[in-house]
């Protein structure tokens, strides 16, 4: 009786992946697909990237005291250019 609740497990364990697989898989082919079907990707991702630095600004500046241009005003990367090898 033992045996048969294990491969019963097995199995079904053996199904779930599978599946999830699946979706994972028809899922990334879906993401392509919309990609490649986009003109612009910056105007598609634009509104999270503005969500996003808007939850930032928020993080560091919780109370809205600081001026606009030093809580809006993020710390820069030097380029490739600038930096020496």
């Amino acid at each position: 009786m033992r045996q048969n609740v294990e491969t019963i497990t097995k199995r079904n364990t053996a199904r779930l992946i599978e599946r999830k697989s699946a979706h994972s898989i028809n899922g990334r082919i879906g993401a392509e697909l919309s990609w490649s079907r986009t003109d612009d990707r910056s105007a598609c991702t634009r509104p999270t990237r503005e969500k996003f630095l808007q939850r930032l600004e928020r993080g560091f500046d919780p109370d809205g005291k600081l001026p606009p241009t030093s809580a809006t005003a993020a710390p820069s990367m030097p380029s490739a250019s600038t930096c020496s090898a």
